[in-house]
C-alpha cells in the first residue's frame, strides 16, 4: 500500500533512528561512572536522619513567644514545658527520636537548623504553635535507604558523564559564539521582537560540515514551547529561560548524530534490530489506523447494551480515607488512644509518641488516600464497622505484631457508577473488539489471495 514511504512514517522512523543513536552514544558515554561515596553518605544521612526532640503546642501564638522568651532567659525548657501543661496553655510529652517522614514539614524544617541543645522560635503548624528543643541526632542503618542512595549518586554521576561528552563533541565539531547566546533576549522587544528573531540568520553555533545553528531556527524551536501563542508568555518574562536548554538541545542532537555516523552506529546489528522493529511496529499500527479504523463505527446503542450487561461490576465500593500511627506494641497503641480520645493534637503525638513504627515497616500505609474496602484486610474491615469521620479505632494486624490508632477522615458508602462516568471505557473497549474482528476478516481476505505457509503450528514451553 506504500504506507511507509508517506512523509509521516519517513520523518517518524528517522526520528526513532536517531533518537536510538543518541541513546546508544549516552549508555556508552555513562558506562563507567560510579556513585560517589561521599555523595552516597550525604543523600543517606539526610534520608534517615532523626532528630530527637522535645516539644510544646500553644493554641495561642503569645503563649508560645512568651514560652520561648522564658527559655532564652535561662529557664528549664523541662520544667516550663510540665508548667504551660498543667495550666493547660500547652500540650506536650516525653522526647523521642523521629524521622522526617513522621514530622510535619514546618516542624522537620525548625528542627534540622537546630544544634544540639538549641531551642527553636515558635513555629506555625495546623492546629498552634510549636517550641522544640532538640536534644541529640542520630542516623540509624537502613539497608533499603543506601541502595536507594547509591542508585541516586549513580544517576548523578551518570548525568555528569553524559555532560562531559556532550561538552567533549562541542570542541571537537562545533565553535558556539557565547556571546551572542548570552545577548539573546527573547522578551526585550515583545512579540514583534520576538518575530524579528524568527528571522535572524546569524550563527549561534558553526559545526564542521554542516548547516550552522542560527538565531533563526532557535528562536523557532523555542515557539514550539507556548502552543497558544507567544504574545502572553512574552509579557509573562516565561520565555527566556528556555533559551539555554533549547539550544543544548539543539546542538546536542546534532553532534550526537554526526558522531553516530563517525562510528557508523547506524550499521550495527543492535541498531539495525531496533530500527526495523519500530518500523514493523509502526507499519502495523498505521495500517490499522488508515485502512481498518475508519470502517469500524461503534453507536451509543452499542455502548449502552454493553453498560446494562456487565453494570453489576461497575460500583463504587465501600470506601475510606484513614490516618493514624502505627506501633509495636499493643501498650504504646493503647496509650495514644487514650491520648487521642482525651483531645491531644494527633499531629502532636505523630511527632512525639514513642514506639511507632517507621512508615516504611507499616503492614500498610495510613496516608490519607481513598482505600477501597474491597482491598483492605477483612478484619480491618471489621475494626471499622460503624466508624463515622473524626472516630478513632484500635486494630491489630493479623499476626499481632503490629497495632494501629486509626483516625477515619472520611467514609463513603457504595453507589452504582452512572452511564456518564463509564461510557468513555466500555466505548474503547467495544471499538477495540470491533478493531480486532475486522482485522481478523481483512486477515482472513488476505490469506484468500496470498499464500501463506505456516512452518510451525504449535510452540511447547
Amino acid at each position: 500500500m506504500g504506507l511507509m514511504e508517506q512523509p509521516d512514517a519517513r520523518e517518524a522512523v528517522g526520528a526513532f533512528r536517531a533518537s536510538t543513536l543518541r541513546t546508544t552514544l549516552q549508555v556508552e558515554a555513562a558506562a563507567g561512572a560510579k556513585p560517589d561515596p561521599a555523595q552516597v553518605d550525604r543523600l543517606f544521612k539526610a534520608a534517615v536522619k532523626q532528630w530527637k526532640v522535645r516539644s510544646v503546642m500553644f493554641d495561642k501564638e503569645e503563649d508560645a513567644k512568651k514560652f520561648r522568651a522564658a527559655v532564652g532567659k535561662g529557664g528549664s525548657f523541662d520544667k516550663l514545658a510540665r508548667a504551660a501543661v498543667a495550666e493547660k496553655k500547652g500540650r506536650g510529652g516525653e522526647p523521642g527520636y523521629v524521622s522526617i517522614q513522621q514530622m510535619v514539614p514546618e516542624i522537620a524544617h525548625a528542627a534540622d537548623a537546630l544544634k544540639k541543645g538549641q531551642v527553636s522560635q515558635p513555629v506555625k503548624v495546623s492546629g498552634g504553635f510549636v517550641v522544640l528543643q532538640l536534644e541529640g541526632v542520630r542516623y540509624p542503618e537502613d539497608k533499603k535507604a543506601r541502595q536507594q542512595a547509591r542508585a541516586q549518586s549513580l544517576a548523578d554521576q551518570q548525568r555528569k558523564a553524559v555532560r562531559r561528552f556532550h561538552e567533549s563533541l562541542v570542541k571537537k565539531y562545533a565553535t558556539v559564539d557565547d556571546k551572542l547566546l548570552a545577548s539573546l533576549y527573547f522578551e526585550a522587544g515583545g512579540e514583534a521582537g520576538f518575530q524579528a528573531l524568527a528571522k535572524d540568520q546569524r550563527p549561534l553555533a558553526q559545526i564542521r560540515g554542516e548547516k550552522p545553528i542560527t538565531v533563526g531556527e532557535l528562536t523557532t524551536e523555542v515557539s514550539k514551547k507556548f502552543f497558544h501563542g507567544i504574545a502572553d508568555p512574552i509579557k509573562e518574562k516565561r520565555v527566556n529561560k528556555f533559551k539555554t536548554d533549547t539550544f543544548e538541545t539543539m546542538l546536542g542532537a546534532r553532534l550526537f548524530a554526526i558522531e553516530a555516523r563517525e562510528r557508523k552506529l547506524d550499521q550495527t546489528p543492535a541498531v539495525r534490530r531496533k530500527v526495523a522493529e519500530y518500523g514493523r511496529v509502526l507499519a502495523f499500527n498505521t495500517f490499522i489506523e488508515k485502512v481498518i479504523i475508519p470502517g469500524v463505527k461503534v453507536t451509543e446503542a452499542d455502548v449502552q447494551a454493553r453498560y446494562e450487561a456487565r453494570k453489576a461490576q461497575f460500583t463504587f465500593p465501600q470506601m475510606y480515607r484513614l490516618d493514624g500511627l502505627g506501633f509495636g506494641s499493643a501498650k504504646a497503641a493503647q496509650a495514644t488512644f487514650e491520648k487521642l480520645e482525651a483531645g491531644t493534637d494527633l499531629e502532636w503525638l505523630r511527632a512525639n509518641a514513642e514506639g511507632q513504627l517507621k512508615p516504611e515497616e507499616q503492614a500498610f500505609q495510613l496516608q490519607g488516600a481513598p482505600v477501597s474496602a474491597n482491598t483492605m484486610r477483612p478484619s480491618l474491615v471489621k475494626a471499622l464497622t460503624g466508624a463515622q469521620r473524626g472516630d478513632y479505632r484500635l486494630y491489630a494486624s493479623d499476626d499481632g505484631k503490629q497495632h494501629f490508632v486509626i483516625r477515619v477522615l472520611e467514609q463513603i458508602p457504595p453507589s452504582v457508577k452512572p452511564y456518564a462516568d463509564v461510557r468513555e471505557e466500555l466505548a474503547r473497549e467495544v471499538e477495540g473488539e470491533k478493531i480486532a474482528a475486522a482485522l481478523k476478516d481483512y486477515a482472513s481476505k488476505l490469506r484468500q489471495v496470498q499464500k501463506v505457509d505456516v512452518l510451525i503450528t504449535r510452540i511447547a514451553g
